[in-house]
């Protein structure tokens, strides 16, 4: 937003709220026109467009610009889901917001070292890009990741761009569902589980990230 956005927005007299729900099978489609519709009613009201589940405000231009132009055959989740990362003690936990729109589980990592951070995020993001491609998760289970075999094709080339010397791109991850922390979307939640003989979590979660990213 502009700083003439900004007060505007603390000056709102109202707001117009939309909620829409689907069957999973017809999701796509009505996400995509609910895009279009918040950005026809931002418009023509001389509002701003507030997606309640990542928390974010836009103006209708970058609404247009990030939530529809950006659409493709196959959605790239990093356009429409976002990512909070924070301290968690000495160590962070990072975590998304927006899955709910797909009718998919938001996703966490807890313990993360703060070197790793990053290339966590990275993964985070090839987890829920496989989830939406895929379409489900069941309980307590392990979920298959490979950038190389992602339908989107911004979303596998920024993930292989990511990618460094002897980087295999892909792995098998361990998630089960856990309860939502204070401040976490309003949704359900999968933990990635980084299961093995090292001794700290951070050791075998620096393994994974290796095997994937290099």
């Amino acid at each position: 937003l502009s700083a003439d956005q900004g007060k505007l927005l603390q000056a709102s007299p109202g707001a117009l709220v939309l909620d829409v729900a689907a069957p999973m099978a017809d999701g796509d489609r009505l996400y995509r026109d609910a895009l279009r519709l918040v950005h026809a009613l931002a418009s023509e009201l001389g509002g701003l467009a507030w997606d309640d589940e990542t928390r974010q405000v836009f103006s209708p231009e970058a609404w247009k610009a990030q939530r529809i132009d950006t659409l493709s055959e196959v959605l790239d989740l990093e356009d429409h889901v976002t990512m909070h990362a924070y301290l968690d003690g000495e160590m962070t936990r990072v975590v998304t917001l927006g899955m709910r729109k797909f009718g998919l589980p938001d996703v966490v990592a807890n313990q993360v070292a703060g070197s790793s951070s990053r290339q966590m995020g990275s993964l985070i993001n090839l987890v829920c890009q496989t989830l939406h491609e895929s379409g489900s998760i069941s309980e307590d289970s392990s979920l298959s990741v490979d950038a190389a075999r992602l339908g989107n094709v911004k979303a596998r080339q920024s993930q292989q761009k990511r990618l460094m010397s002897g980087a295999s791109g892909r792995a098998t991850l361990r998630v089960r569902f856990v309860e939502p922390a204070e401040g976490d979307a309003d949704n359900r939640l999968i933990e990635l589980v980084f299961s093995g003989t090292d001794e700290t979590s951070q050791v075998r979660q620096s393994a994974i990230l290796k095997q994937i990213y290099g």
